[in-house]
């Protein structure tokens, strides 16, 4: 049956449909509050509007009235609208309920537990000291510590001998206290040939003239013939700094002074010679003599006599005194057996050689120079 007319003509304002949607989970919670608002206004505006049509007739606009029975069916509908805004008002809080729940819908963040850095406190570093070797320290060597002293603190064959004798590497201000400081290898239980080996390999990696400059400063021979050869020097080298103990050869320190005060006095009587006074007390004595030994000659000389050319030297020169060349040369010989001809002169063979066979080995000079260098090389 269709509607009154009345019903077409004026009708109560219906409450508006809440609809919600499955993001209305996410809304903010000031929104679903102020729809619960509205809402609510709307549901008490229509309660007061059904209470005055039930009060007294609704007047159309054609003139005529609303009967009851239309004001309890727009009331009928205003409680249908009520149930649906009550039912949408369920489901806004239960969605609320589950993102505080942390349902599904929403992952809650998980929060990880926090790991405070502790810092520790920092270890004093263990100095490093020179280890004791079982030989003598070089500082106690007369020629070593001598050799050494004279190295620059930057020099490059101190780095190379501290890398040598600590296996490590030191700073120029220390590096040449702790070579003077040396008194041999000390190896780790079993370690021995294993280090050895090392020390080998690196002294193959020097040059001849490297390896010399090392037995050098180390107051070592260079060796000759076979010792000459690089094996022997660079065990020459490694068995010294195994146990290191005085070559017994002269003190380079004292020979040093000596050649010192020679030079001294040699540039002294060059300088003395060298004087404005002293030469020309020489000319004077020169111009003085001169004259008085042509008179002399003049006066020797007789009227008519041929001057003669030769010289006065006799014919058969006399024989050298003193011993024999044989027995010189073996004492020459014997001499040279017991020396280190890097160290020992001419001037000592001469002087010792002198003393053993009692005479002025000067004398003959030439003979003893020449026989001594043919023992020496051999011939």
């Amino acid at each position: 049956m269709p509607p009154p007319p009345c019903h077409n003509a004026f009708t109560t304002p219906r409450a508006p449909q809440v609809r919600l949607c499955a993001s209305s989970s996410l809304l903010p919670r000031a929104m679903a509050d102020e729809a619960q608002v509205q809402e609510k206004a709307l549901v008490e505006e229509a309660a007061i509007e059904t209470t005055v049509a039930e009060e007294a007739p609704v007047e159309g606009p054609g003139g005529g009235t609303v009967v009851p029975s239309d004001v309890e069916i727009l009331a009928g509908s205003v409680d249908e609208d009520r149930e649906q805004v009550d039912a949408a008002k369920v489901d806004v809080e239960k969605e609320d309920a589950d993102v505080e729940g942390g349902s599904l819908r929403r992952t809650p963040r998980s929060r990880k537990q926090v790991e405070r850095i502790q810092v520790e406190p920092l270890q004093a570093k263990e100095e490093w000291k020179v280890p004791v070797g079982p030989g003598q320290r070089l500082l106690d060597i007369e020629n070593v510590a001598y050799l050494v002293g004279k190295l620059q603190r930057k020099d490059e064959l101190l780095k190379v001998m501290h890398n040598l004798m600590y296996r490590r590497p030191a700073s120029y201000k220390i590096i040449k206290n702790n070579v003077l400081e040396f008194s041999g290898f000390t190896y780790p239980p079993g370690t021995k040939q294993t280090e050895r080996e090392k020390d080998v390999a690196k002294l193959e990696a020097k040059t001849i003239p490297q390896l010399d400059e090392i037995l050098g400063l180390l107051d070592l021979p260079r060796g000759t013939g076979e010792g000459a050869y690089k094996v022997s020097k660079i065990n020459r080298i490694l068995d010294f700094l195994d146990s290191p103990q005085p070559t017994g050869n002269r003190s380079l320190a004292v020979l040093e002074q000596k050649k010192k005060a020679k030079k001294a006095t040699t540039k002294k009587r060059s300088q003395t010679l060298a004087s404005p006074t002293s030469g020309r007390k020489a000319v004077k004595a020169k111009a003085a003599g001169t004259p008085r030994k042509k008179a002399k000659v003049d006066k020797e000389k007789a009227p008519g006599d041929i001057e003669s050319t030769d010289s006065d030297e006799p014919l058969i020169p006399k024989k050298p005194e003193g011993p024999s060349d044989a027995t010189i040369k073996d004492a020459i010989a014997e001499i040279l057996k017991t020396k280190d001809l890097s160290a020992f002169s001419m001037k000592d063979l001469y002087r010792e050689l002198g003393d053993k066979l009692q005479f002025d080995a000067r004398a003959r000079k030439p003979f003893v120079k020449e026989t001594a260098m043919k023992i020496i090389q051999g011939t």
